[in-house]
């Protein structure tokens, strides 16, 4: 597991970034391809990736943290 993890924007508007390997993020170890917050995200914000709208947090998402079902419907 990566001490740094490494991150892919596939869009530079992209509020989420996606994980290129193994890292732990907020005490939970994720595995490449989960989405991580570029910035703060405030309750019903759209999340973006790949340029497109594929949710709305759920509640606030600070910066750094998983982006999933439990805050993202």
């Amino acid at each position: 597991m990566s001490d740094t993890p490494s991150f892919l924007v596939l869009h530079p508007g992209d509020s989420v970034a996606v994980l290129t390997g193994r890292s732990e993020t907020g005490g939970r170890v994720l595995g490449a391809g989960h989405k991580i917050a570029r910035d703060t995200l405030s309750s019903g914000a759209p999340i973006l990736k790949f340029g497109q709208i594929i949710g709305y947090a759920t509640e606030d998402i600070a910066e750094g943290a998983h982006v999933h079902t439990h805050n993202c419907a």
